[in-house]
């Protein structure tokens, strides 16, 4: 296949690094390694005397680097790969792991003159095949060199495109939240937000970034500092007129935040705000079901029961069109586990502890062990835990919300904490001990208070 390359400084930078030349070294004496930074970057159009003094450093034709038609074709081709990482990340976007897994995988015997860059960005994308396909532990393995090889990429941070570093740090970030170190991806997602600002390298990354940021605060229960920043991208997307997942996605974000603080009018109006959008913008049943399944819980806290039921029909009519499988089962499954509080709220114990079980059983055939699940398992202990907890079986309740607190912990869901905090003190006062209860209680609100707007 013939790769064609376009761009003259992106030329420069591949023939440069072929003779493993730094830019001080194809500067010489002539120019400024900043000179040669910027035509690599295509921050300037070069002279023509920059041009043929670049050819002789680099002995090539002075055409070689103008002819936008020639291309440079071998075995180990750096465009070659990059065009084989792009077409296997478009695979992995729309969830075709097998055939991503089949363009990655070769490139493994293949990676002898690549960049730290282009070895990490191949790691990573087969070690998130294999998480997400859950096939092997195999994924941790790969991930870690992942890590180890960007993080070298780095040392080379000068002399790298600025649109490299930038998604040097987003991968560590990704691939730091894939092995649960959530501090660290958060890190690494406010070191790319502060490198985007200072050289403005691409505004859609941008907004994924924040959104991202936005996320794992909200994940950690620091929902003030959440909502700071969705009201950021919300107000960036209304200045630039952009519309896309990203901004969408803030919207379920906030919408999720308002939720935890219990202010559920907001957290419903925040997505029947953005409900016409996905309905008639977006192709994404994942989203849109989600957005019903959301509506639907904000009724249920409010008390109507009825409306949250219609929700959830919508939600489980546009999940059956989920093309990835597994999210398609969990979407339904989570419906079902919303159903199963309506249950609750409705004073239908013994039917909403009969449904969870049921949840419980398909959950552990499944035998998946991504976040989601992990995080649907607990929410379903612990409506186990809250209805044996209405029928005074206190002590099995306590089984049930230990269990949940542990998978909460285990996937570092801090904001489902209170909740489960206040729940454990319930237990124990129906125990007769007041001591552990208190300890529980505090806890509770010494957390609901830290995240109080």
């Amino acid at each position: 296949m013939v790769f064609t390359i376009s761009d003259v400084g992106k030329k420069i930078r591949f023939l440069r690094k072929e003779q493993n030349l730094t830019q001080e070294e194809l500067a010489g004496n002539q120019f400024t390694k900043s000179y040669i930074s910027l035509i690599e970057r295509g921050k300037i159009n070069p002279s023509m005397k920059a041009l043929n003094y670049i050819a002789e450093k680099l002995n090539k034709p002075v055409s070689l680097l103008l002819d936008t038609e020639n291309s440079i074709v071998d075995s180990n081709n750096l465009y070659k790969i990059s065009f084989i990482i792009e077409k296997g990340k478009k695979l992995v976007d729309n969830s075709e792991f097998n055939e991503a897994l089949a363009e990655f995988t070769p490139l493994l015997n293949n990676m002898d003159n690549l960049t730290n860059y282009h070895k990490g960005l191949i790691y990573y994308y087969l070690g998130y095949i294999h998480f997400k396909k859950e096939t092997s532990s195999k994924y941790l393995e790969l991930i870690k060199k992942s890590i180890n090889l960007f993080i070298n990429a780095l040392k080379n941070f000068e002399d790298n495109d600025p649109k490299d570093n930038l998604e040097i740090y987003i991968k560590l970030a990704e691939c730091q939240y894939i092995m649960n170190s959530k501090n660290k991806s958060l890190n690494y997602f406010l070191e790319a937000k502060d490198y985007e600002e200072e050289h403005g390298v691409d505004l859609d990354n941008y907004f994924y970034i924040l959104r991202n940021i936005t996320i794992l605060y909200t994940q950690k229960g620091n929902y003030s500092v959440a909502i700071d920043y969705l009201r950021k991208i919300i107000n960036l997307s209304k200045r630039e007129n952009i519309i896309n997942e990203h901004v969408l996605g803030s919207y379920i974000t906030l919408s999720t935040c308002y939720f935890f603080l219990e202010q559920y009018e907001d957290s419903l109006n925040t997505l029947e705000k953005i409900l016409p959008v996905y309905e008639n913008l977006l192709n994404n049943p994942k989203l849109h079901s989600g957005i019903y399944f959301r509506i639907a819980k904000a009724h249920i806290e409010i008390g109507n029961y009825d409306t949250a039921l219609e929700n959830i029909n919508k939600s489980v009519e546009i999940a059956e069109t989920i093309k990835e499988q597994h999210m398609k089962i969990f979407t339904l499954l989570y419906n079902r586990f919303i159903k199963s509080k309506i249950h609750f709220y409705e004073k239908d114990y013994d039917k909403a502890i009969n449904e969870t079980e049921k949840i419980i059983k398909e959950l552990e055939s499944i035998n998946r062990f991504d976040n989601e699940y992990i995080s649907l398992k607990a929410d379903v202990y612990s409506l186990i835990g809250e209805t044996l907890l209405v029928k005074n079986d206190c002590q099995k309740a306590l089984e049930y919300l230990n269990m949940s607190l542990k998978l909460y912990t285990k996937i570092k869901a801090g904001f489902k904490f209170p909740v489960i905090y206040k729940l454990l003190g319930k237990a124990y006062i129906g125990l007769n001990d007041s001591k552990k209860a208190q300890e529980f209680y505090d806890k509770a609100f010494e957390l609901l208070a830290k995240n109080k707007i």
